[in-house]
């Protein structure tokens, strides 16, 4: 399972802030005002899931911290 952001860019772990888990599940963690990011407390992201049957896309998941 790969997490995306809306533009198809695929995310990245920033430690302490957003982490994908190895079973896919994606965790964005609590955060002070002060350290707000629109790229991730403020975006849509979704995720893909691929095996030898096909691909498939999730619907989007808009996050607003």
């Amino acid at each position: 399972m790969r997490w995306y952001l809306a533009t198809g860019e695929e995310i990245y772990d920033v430690p302490g802030i957003r982490h994908v888990h190895s079973n896919g599940t994606l965790q964005i963690y609590g955060f002070l005002p002060s350290s707000f990011s629109n790229l991730i407390n403020d975006n849509t992201y979704y995720c893909t899931a691929e095996n030898p049957s096909g691909k498939i896309r999730s619907q989007d998941l808009h996050i607003k911290a």
